[in-house]
Protein backbone atom coordinates (compact mmCIF):
# COMPACT_ATOMS: atom_id res chain seq x y z
CA UNK A 1 0.00 0.00 0.00
CA UNK A 2 1.40 3.42 -0.93
CA UNK A 3 1.94 6.42 1.32
CA UNK A 4 -0.54 9.04 0.12
CA UNK A 5 0.20 11.97 2.45
CA UNK A 6 3.28 13.65 3.89
CA UNK A 7 2.03 12.83 7.40
CA UNK A 8 1.82 9.13 6.55
CA UNK A 9 5.30 9.26 5.06
CA UNK A 10 6.74 10.99 8.10
CA UNK A 11 5.07 8.51 10.44
CA UNK A 12 6.50 5.63 8.41
CA UNK A 13 10.03 7.07 8.60
CA UNK A 14 9.72 7.72 12.34
CA UNK A 15 8.77 4.09 12.86
CA UNK A 16 11.75 2.89 10.83
CA UNK A 17 14.14 5.20 12.70
CA UNK A 18 12.72 4.05 16.02
CA UNK A 19 13.35 0.40 15.09
CA UNK A 20 16.91 1.28 14.06
CA UNK A 21 17.48 3.13 17.33
CA UNK A 22 18.59 6.41 15.75
CA UNK A 23 15.63 8.65 16.60
CA UNK A 24 17.17 9.93 19.82
CA UNK A 25 20.50 10.57 18.09
CA UNK A 26 18.83 12.74 15.47
CA UNK A 27 16.86 14.60 18.13
CA UNK A 28 19.93 15.22 20.30
CA UNK A 29 21.90 16.40 17.28
CA UNK A 30 19.18 18.90 16.42
CA UNK A 31 19.04 20.10 20.01
CA UNK A 32 22.81 20.59 19.94
CA UNK A 33 22.55 22.74 16.82
CA UNK A 34 19.86 24.85 18.47
CA UNK A 35 22.15 25.46 21.45
CA UNK A 36 24.86 26.75 19.15
CA UNK A 37 22.42 28.96 17.26
CA UNK A 38 21.26 30.42 20.57
CA UNK A 39 24.83 31.16 21.69
CA UNK A 40 25.77 32.74 18.35
CA UNK A 41 22.67 34.93 18.42
CA UNK A 42 24.12 36.67 21.48
CA UNK A 43 27.09 38.00 19.50
CA UNK A 44 26.60 41.73 18.98
CA UNK A 45 28.10 43.14 15.80
CA UNK A 46 28.44 39.76 14.08
CA UNK A 47 26.52 38.02 11.30
CA UNK A 48 25.76 34.35 11.97
CA UNK A 49 24.52 31.89 9.35
CA UNK A 50 23.44 28.27 9.82
CA UNK A 51 23.40 25.20 7.57
CA UNK A 52 25.20 26.72 4.60
CA UNK A 53 25.60 24.78 1.35
CA UNK A 54 28.10 26.41 -0.98
CA UNK A 55 27.68 25.88 -4.75
CA UNK A 56 28.95 22.57 -6.15
CA UNK A 57 29.61 21.15 -2.68
CA UNK A 58 28.19 17.90 -1.30
CA UNK A 59 28.56 18.73 2.41
CA UNK A 60 27.27 21.71 4.33
CA UNK A 61 29.00 24.04 6.77
CA UNK A 62 27.14 23.97 10.08
CA UNK A 63 27.66 27.63 11.00
CA UNK A 64 29.50 30.64 9.57
CA UNK A 65 30.13 33.80 11.56
CA UNK A 66 31.36 37.08 10.06
CA UNK A 67 32.64 40.01 12.11
CA UNK A 68 35.28 42.71 12.25
CA UNK A 69 37.83 40.36 13.82
CA UNK A 70 37.38 37.42 11.48
CA UNK A 71 35.39 34.89 9.52
CA UNK A 72 34.63 31.61 11.29
CA UNK A 73 33.59 28.16 10.09
CA UNK A 74 32.01 26.21 12.95
CA UNK A 75 31.58 22.44 12.93
CA UNK A 76 29.30 20.91 15.57
CA UNK A 77 29.55 17.34 16.83
CA UNK A 78 27.16 15.47 19.11
CA UNK A 79 29.63 12.74 20.09
CA UNK A 80 29.13 10.87 23.34
CA UNK A 81 31.74 9.31 25.61
CA UNK A 82 35.52 9.73 25.54
CA UNK A 83 37.14 11.25 22.46
CA UNK A 84 40.90 11.52 21.94
CA UNK A 85 42.63 14.08 19.72
CA UNK A 86 46.37 14.12 18.97
CA UNK A 87 47.10 16.72 16.34
CA UNK A 88 44.84 15.78 13.43
CA UNK A 89 44.34 12.17 14.57
CA UNK A 90 41.08 11.37 16.34
CA UNK A 91 39.77 8.26 18.08
CA UNK A 92 36.89 7.17 20.29
CA UNK A 93 36.92 4.97 23.37
CA UNK A 94 35.20 1.62 22.84
CA UNK A 95 34.68 -1.49 24.94
CA UNK A 96 35.23 -4.86 23.26
CA UNK A 97 33.27 -8.08 23.70
CA UNK A 98 35.52 -9.16 26.61
CA UNK A 99 35.20 -5.85 28.42
CA UNK A 100 38.57 -4.60 27.19
CA UNK A 101 38.66 -0.89 26.39
CA UNK A 102 40.33 0.22 23.19
CA UNK A 103 40.53 3.29 20.94
CA UNK A 104 38.83 3.17 17.57
CA UNK A 105 40.10 5.67 14.95
CA UNK A 106 37.43 8.02 13.62
CA UNK A 107 37.31 10.54 10.80
CA UNK A 108 39.52 13.52 11.56
CA UNK A 109 37.20 16.27 12.75
CA UNK A 110 39.94 18.90 12.59
CA UNK A 111 40.80 18.08 8.96
CA UNK A 112 37.09 18.23 8.13
CA UNK A 113 36.57 21.71 9.59
CA UNK A 114 39.86 22.99 8.15
CA UNK A 115 38.78 21.76 4.73
CA UNK A 116 35.47 23.62 5.13
CA UNK A 117 37.32 26.77 6.20
CA UNK A 118 39.62 26.59 3.20
CA UNK A 119 36.73 26.07 0.76
CA UNK A 120 34.87 29.02 2.27
CA UNK A 121 37.97 31.21 2.05
CA UNK A 122 38.53 30.35 -1.62
CA UNK A 123 34.83 30.86 -2.37
CA UNK A 124 34.86 34.36 -0.86
CA UNK A 125 38.04 35.32 -2.72
CA UNK A 126 36.63 34.24 -6.08
CA UNK A 127 33.20 35.79 -5.64
CA UNK A 128 34.36 39.14 -4.22
CA UNK A 129 36.89 40.02 -6.90
CA UNK A 130 35.94 43.69 -6.67
CA UNK A 131 37.81 43.79 -3.36
CA UNK A 132 41.20 43.03 -4.94
CA UNK A 133 43.00 43.96 -1.73
CA UNK A 134 40.76 41.65 0.29
CA UNK A 135 41.82 38.38 -1.35
CA UNK A 136 45.19 38.34 0.42
CA UNK A 137 43.54 38.90 3.80
CA UNK A 138 40.73 36.36 3.73
CA UNK A 139 41.40 33.64 6.28
CA UNK A 140 38.61 31.57 7.77
CA UNK A 141 39.11 30.39 11.35
CA UNK A 142 38.00 26.75 11.89
CA UNK A 143 36.26 25.94 15.20
CA UNK A 144 34.88 22.63 16.50
CA UNK A 145 32.07 22.58 19.08
CA UNK A 146 31.02 19.45 20.99
CA UNK A 147 27.40 19.73 22.12
CA UNK A 148 26.71 16.51 24.05
CA UNK A 149 26.86 16.90 27.85
CA UNK A 150 27.90 13.24 28.21
CA UNK A 151 31.25 13.85 26.54
CA UNK A 152 34.91 14.02 27.57
CA UNK A 153 37.78 15.19 25.37
CA UNK A 154 41.45 14.30 25.79
CA UNK A 155 43.50 16.49 23.45
CA UNK A 156 47.18 17.00 22.75
CA UNK A 157 48.44 19.60 20.28
CA UNK A 158 45.05 20.18 18.59
CA UNK A 159 45.30 22.01 15.27
CA UNK A 160 41.97 23.85 15.63
CA UNK A 161 40.01 25.58 18.37
CA UNK A 162 37.85 23.09 20.28
CA UNK A 163 35.12 24.45 22.58
CA UNK A 164 31.81 23.68 24.27
CA UNK A 165 28.61 25.61 23.41
CA UNK A 166 28.91 28.01 26.33
CA UNK A 167 32.40 29.05 25.18
CA UNK A 168 31.83 29.55 21.45
CA UNK A 169 30.94 33.25 21.66
CA UNK A 170 33.99 34.04 23.82
CA UNK A 171 36.28 32.11 21.48
CA UNK A 172 35.07 34.17 18.53
CA UNK A 173 35.37 37.50 20.36
CA UNK A 174 38.93 36.72 21.46
CA UNK A 175 40.18 36.02 17.94
CA UNK A 176 42.85 38.47 16.84
CA UNK A 177 43.80 39.47 13.30
CA UNK A 178 46.32 41.95 12.00
CA UNK A 179 43.76 44.21 10.33
CA UNK A 180 40.05 44.25 11.03
CA UNK A 181 37.52 43.99 8.23
CA UNK A 182 35.71 47.19 7.32
CA UNK A 183 31.94 47.58 7.54
CA UNK A 184 31.75 47.46 3.73
CA UNK A 185 33.76 44.23 3.60
CA UNK A 186 31.65 42.63 6.33
CA UNK A 187 28.43 43.58 4.55
CA UNK A 188 29.66 42.14 1.23
CA UNK A 189 30.84 38.88 2.80
CA UNK A 190 27.67 38.48 4.87
CA UNK A 191 25.45 39.16 1.85
CA UNK A 192 27.34 36.56 -0.17
CA UNK A 193 27.23 33.86 2.51
CA UNK A 194 23.60 34.56 3.34
CA UNK A 195 22.51 33.53 -0.16
CA UNK A 196 23.45 29.93 0.61
CA UNK A 197 21.98 29.60 4.09
CA UNK A 198 19.34 26.86 4.32
CA UNK A 199 18.29 27.30 7.95
CA UNK A 200 14.96 29.02 8.50
CA UNK A 201 13.68 30.57 11.72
Amino acid sequence: MGLHTREEGNKWWRNILSVLGVTNTWKMGAEGEERIIEQLSRLDGYHAFHDIMLPREVANIDHIVVGRNGIFAVETKNYKGEIFCIGDEWSKSRVGSFGIEYREPITSISIQVKRNAYKLSEFIKKRLKTFTYLSSRVFVVPIVVFTNDDFELHSLRPTVKIVRPRSIAAAIKKNEIEKHYTDEEIKSIATLVGKYERWET
